[in-house]
C-alpha cells in the first residue's frame, strides 16, 4: 500500500524530470552553432506502478528518466562519409589541375610560342646572311631560350610533384593524429558508459566529427560493436580502405618512407611511399582509396597507365631478365628510370641497368626487347611472368605530362639534329648535334640508339650503342644547346656537303639548303601525329584544359550532393531554435504544474496533520 505522502514522491519525480528537460534544452540552445553537435533530449517513461491491494488495481508512481540521448541517424552519417571521400578527392584534383593548367597556358602566350617562333625567325635571318656572326649568336641564344623554357616547364611539373608529395606527408600525419584522438575518445566514452547508466553524448559527437574529417581524407568505414552482457562497453573500429586503422584503443598508423629508387624517369628525389606501422603493405594504387589521399597520389604519380608493362623471361638464379611484348615500343615514350625497381609477378627486384633491342612480333610489327640487369638472382623461373615498373595509374597526373614534354623534345631534337648533322659548318666539318643533354658528353645519336658515322662516300654506317647514347637520356629538364656550338657559333652547319653541286662553296656562305630544311621543321605536319610542333603542344594544353574542367565539374557536383546529404543529416541532428523555444515553454509549464501539485499536497497534509490532529 502507498504511504500517506505518496503524492509528494510523484510530484518530486515530475520536478526532477522537467528540470532535466529544461537543462537539456538549455544545453541544446547553448550549442546551436557548435559544429558536429547533435541535439539531445530526455527520454522518459512511467515509473513502475505498485499494487495497493485495492480492487481498482495498481497505482502509478510518477515518471523516470531513462536517459539523455542524441537525435542522430547512422544511415545519413554513413551516406555523408561515403560521399565525403569523393568531395575530398575531386576538390584536391581540382586544385592541382588548375595549377597545372596555369603553367601550360603559357605555352600559348608568352612562353613556348614566343621562344619557339623567335628561334625559327633567327634561322630564317641566318639563311639570308649565313656568314654573320651576330646572327649566328642570335640563333644560338634563341635556341637556348627555347631549351630553357622547356626546362622551366619541367621545373613547374617538378614543383607540382613536390607540393603534392609534401601534402601526402601532411595528410598521413593528420590521419594518424585523428586516429589517436578517436582511440582516446573511445577510451573516455567507455569509462563513462561502463555503468550502463550514463551516455557520453558530447564525446560521441566529438568522435563523429573526427570521422567526418577523416572521411574526406580517405575511404573510411566505422562500426560500433556491443557485446551481450557487456552493456556500456563497446568496441569501435575504423577501417581505412578495408585495413584496420583504429581497433577500439589500438591504432595502426601510416608512415611515409622516402623512395630510394625512382619509379618514373623524371621523378624528383625523395618521393614518399606509404607503409602500415604493423608491416602490412599499403596499396597506393588502390582505386577505392578515395579522398584527398588518393587524389594526391594520382596527381603526383598519375601516368595514364603508361608505365612499362610486359612479359618477363628468365630462369631461377639468373641475374638477367628479358622483357618482351611491352606497351612501350618507342624510345620517345620510354619513362622508366635508368636504375630502379622492377616487379616480376609479385616480387620486386632492383635493376642496375638495361638495354633495348629492336625486334618484330609474330605479325611483323616493330617490337622492343628489354634486358634488365638485376642486383639479385631470380628466386624462381619467369616464363611469361607479368612484369611492370611502378604502378599503372589510370589518371593523367604530373608523370603523364612530364612524359609528354619529354616525348616532344625528343622527337623535335632528333629531327633537328639529324638534319643539322647532314650539313657542314664554316670550318668545312660535319655538323654536331645541335640539342644535347645537359651534363652528358656530346655524342651523335638518334632515336633507336643507332650512332651515325658519316664517311667520305656519304654512306651511313649503323652501329648499335647503349642507352647512354640514345634520346632516352634527353628530357625536357636537361635539354640544352650543344656547348660546342653555343661557344663557337661557326659550328652551326648551314650548307649541304654535296661537293658535286655546281657553284658549291664549301664554307657554306652561299649554300643554305640545310638551314632551309631546318626552318621547314616549324611547320612540319609529319613530325607528330598531332601535326606540327605547335599543334602537339596546343593539343596537350587542350587535353589539360579538358582534364581540369572535368575535375572542376565533378568537384562542384559532389559538393552539391554533399550539401543535400548534410541538409538531411541536419534535419535530424541540428538544433532548431524555434522548437527549443517551444520546449522551454512546455517544460516550464510542466515544471510549474508539478510545483503546484507539491503546493496542493502541502495543503492537504497541513489539513491532515494540523487540522485533524492525525
Amino acid at each position: 500500500m502507498a504511504s500517506t505522502f505518496f503524492g509528494l514522491d510523484i510530484a518530486k519525480s515530475g520536478l526532477y524530470n522537467y528540470q532535466a528537460a529544461l537543462n537539456t534544452t538549455a544545453h541544446n540552445v547553448a550549442n546551436g552553432d557548435t559544429e558536429g553537435y547533435s541535439r539531445q533530449y530526455v527520454e522518459q517513461s512511467a515509473s513502475r506502478p505498485i499494487n495497493i491491494s485495492c480492487r481498482y488495481g495498481m497505482q502509478g508512481t510518477g515518471v523516470d528518466i531513462t536517459g539523455i540521448n542524441q537525435r542522430r541517424n547512422l544511415y545519413y552519417d554513413t551516406k555523408y562519409w561515403d560521399n565525403s571521400k569523393l568531395v575530398g578527392e575531386y576538390g584536391t584534383k581540382e586544385y592541382y589541375m588548375l595549377e597545372i593548367e596555369d603553367y601550360f597556358n603559357e605555352l600559348n602566350t608568352d612562353g613556348f610560342t614566343t621562344s619557339f617562333s623567335k628561334f625559327f625567325t633567327g634561322i630564317e635571318e641566318l639563311t639570308k646572311n649565313p656568314a654573320s656572326e651576330s646572327v649566328r649568336v642570335a640563333v644560338t641564344n634563341y635556341a637556348q631560350n627555347f631549351a630553357e623554357y622547356m626546362q622551366y616547364m619541367a621545373t613547374c611539373m617538378e614543383s607540382v610533384q613536390s607540393e603534392s608529395n609534401s601534402e601526402i606527408n601532411n595528410v598521413v600525419s593528420r590521419i594518424n593524429s585523428i586516429a589517436n584522438q578517436i582511440a582516446g575518445l573511445t577510451r573516455e566514452i567507455n569509462s563513462i558508459e561502463a555503468t550502463g547508466i550514463q551516455r557520453a553524448n558530447d564525446l560521441r559527437d566529438s568522435r563523429a566529427l573526427l570521422i567526418d574529417e577523416l572521411s574526406s581524407l580517405a575511404n573510411i568505414s566505422a562500426e560500433e560493436i556491443t557485446h551481450v552482457g557487456a552493456e556500456g562497453v563497446t568496441e569501435y573500429r575504423v577501417l581505412l580502405d578495408g585495413q584496420v586503422l583504429v581497433d577500439t584503443y589500438d591504432v595502426v598508423t601510416l608512415k611515409c618512407v622516402p623512395r630510394e629508387r625512382k619509379v618514373n624517369q623524371s621523378d624528383i628525389d625523395g618521393l614518399f611511399d606509404l607503409e602500415w606501422s604493423n608491416g602490412v603493405k599499403f596499396n597506393m594504387g588502390s582505386q577505392t582509396l578515395g579522398g584527398s589521399l588518393q587524389a594526391l597520389i594520382e596527381v603526383r604519380d598519375g601516368n595514364n597507365e603508361s608505365n612499362l608493362q610486359g612479359k618477363g623471361y628468365g630462369s631461377e638464379g639468373d641475374t638477367e631478365l628479358v622483357v618482351e611484348a611491352t606497351n612501350i615500343n618507342n624510345l620517345d615514350d620510354m619513362n622508366m628510370p635508368v636504375t630502379g625497381i622492377i616487379t616480376v609477378g609479385s616480387k620486386e627486384y632492383e635493376y642496375s641497368d638495361f638495354t633495348v633491342e629492336l625486334s618484330e612480333d609474330e605479325e611483323g610489327n616493330p617490337s622492343y626487347v628489354y634486358t634488365f640487369q638485376l642486383e639479385e638472382e631470380l628466386s624462381s623461373d619467369a616464363d611469361e611472368a607479368t612484369v611492370k615498373i611502378g604502378n599503372s595509374i589510370n589518371y593523367k597526373g604530373v608523370c603523364y605530362y612530364q612524359n609528354k614534354l619529354n616525348q616532344f623534345i625528343r622527337v623535335f631534337a632528333r629531327q633537328f639534329n639529324q638534319i643539322h648533322k647532314q650539313g657542314v659548318d664554316l670550318n668545312g666539318e660535319f655538323g654536331l648535334d645541335f640539342f644535347t643533354v645537359d651534363g652528358i658528353e656530346n655524342t651523335a645519336f638518334d632515336l633507336t640508339g643507332t650512332e651515325y658515322e658519316q664517311e667520305e662516300d656519304d654512306e651511313t654506317i649503323d652501329t648499335i650503342n647503349s642507352l647512354e647514347t640514345t634520346y632516352y637520356r634527353l628530357t625536357a629538364a636537361n635539354v640544352e644547346v650543344n656547348p660546342e656550338i653555343y661557344d663557337h657559333v661557326n659550328k652551326i652547319a648551314c650548307a649541304s656537303p654535296d661537293k658535286e653541286e655546281e657553284g658549291y662553296i664549301y664554307n657554306g656562305l652561299e649554300n643554305t639548303d640545310i638551314l632551309k630544311r631546318l626552318y621547314e621543321l616549324q611547320t612540319d605536319r609529319d613530325m607528330f601525329k598531332q601535326g606540327t610542333p605547335d599543334s602537339f603542344l596546343q593539343t596537350l594544353t587542350a587535353e589539360i584544359g579538358v582534364d581540369s574542367k572535368k575535375a572542376q565539374d565533378l568537384s562542384e557536383s559532389q559538393n552539391n550532393i554533399q550539401e543535400a546529404i548534410q541538409n538531411q543529416r541536419l534535419s535530424v541532428m541540428s538544433v532548431d531554435t524555434d522548437e527549443e523555444a517551444l520546449n522551454l515553454v512546455k517544460f516550464q509549464n510542466s515544471y510549474n504544474l508539478n510545483c503546484h501539485v507539491v503546493s496542493v499536497m502541502n495543503q492537504v497534509y497541513d489539513k491532515l496533520i494540523n487540522g485533524t490532529g492525525a
